[in-house]
């Protein structure tokens, strides 16, 4: 199961990123600040590190500088609210594979997130169990039936 970083402030925004990463199959770790992601960079090991720009204790322009230090081969999305052309051409001149300004579509968020793990050479996780069953494959009603041979 691929790891990711969550780095987001905003504690629903983050519970929700995380709640929809571990649905689609990934182990979501959260942190709030920069001193919990550097904390958790240094003991721990992940797939992707997801990067929110204005947080609490620094700039996650700051943290990604660090992260492509320390870890140059970790892929690194920025998700924030800001939007100038300028941060965003920074956040790709920091190494980063995508930057994703907020509000966002979480099916295009993760579609992101398997491209830039397809392009470290890193798979994508295995398909995340459906949350409802299959419908029946049989033709009757309900399926609970066998089918049956037309009379004639």
């Amino acid at each position: 199961m691929k790891r990711v970083l969550v780095v987001e402030d905003d504690l629903a925004l983050s519970a929700g990123l995380c709640f929809e990463l571990d649905a689609a199959g990934y182990a979501s770790v959260p942190a709030y600040n920069c001193a919990k992601a550097r904390f958790l960079l240094e003991n721990e090991s992940f797939a992707l590190a997801l990067l929110d720009v204005n947080l609490p204790d620094g700039s996650g322009f700051d943290l990604c500088r660090e992260l492509k230090t320390s870890h140059p081969a970790l892929p690194a999305i920025f998700l924030t609210a800001n939007d100038l052309e300028a941060d965003v051409l920074n956040g790709f001149d920091m190494g980063a594979e995508d930057y994703v300004t907020k509000p966002f579509h979480m099916q295009i968020l993760l579609r992101r997130i398997e491209v830039a793990l397809r392009r470290s050479g890193q798979a994508a996780p295995a398909a995340a169990p459906t949350r409802w069953p299959s419908p029946p494959t049989s033709t009757s009603c309900c399926g609970c039936l066998p089918k049956t041979p037309a009379r004639s």
